[in-house]
């Protein structure tokens, strides 16, 4: 049996942007959430490939992009 993976695709595209923009502008949600946050969950490649790049970056250098 397939297991079926989780992704935001249920919640739409407003959803995952808004939570895209929360990752980059709030500090505070950035790091309750990094660590459970992939950009597999994203149904669309750019919000992937954004998402993929900002944890990128966290691992690099310790912080969150600003």
């Amino acid at each position: 049996m397939e297991q079926q993976q989780d992704t935001f695709e249920k919640f739409g595209s407003n959803f995952q942007t808004l939570l895209i923009s929360a990752l980059i502008n709030d500090k505070g949600y950035f790091e309750q959430i990094f660590e459970i946050i992939k950009h597999d969950y994203f149904s669309s490649e750019p919000h992937a490939y954004i998402v993929r790049t900002v944890l990128s970056y966290f691992e690099k250098y310790q912080i969150p992009p600003t």
